[in-house]
């Protein structure tokens, strides 16, 4: 995954003065995972809540009373 390892020396380029090369690194890879796995997260959080949704837009069951 050339393009992840891109991404991560470039996160590690922009925060080179943040710290020590171990914190740099570690913030580097957090903002890769988040840039990678972010999207799917709200994708199947927006889903869902659609799913859920959908549920209120169903026919109306009509409630009638037992015969005695």
């Amino acid at each position: 995954m050339p393009i992840v390892l891109r991404l991560q020396a470039f996160a590690e380029s922009q925060l080179a003065g943040l710290g020590p090369t171990e914190l740099v690194s570690f913030l580097a890879e957090l903002l890769v995972a988040a840039c990678l796995f972010g999207p799917v997260i709200a994708i199947a959080a927006i889903a869902s809540w659609l799913v859920r949704k959908s549920g209120d837009y169903r026919a109306p069951q009509l409630h009638r009373r037992p015969v005695r």
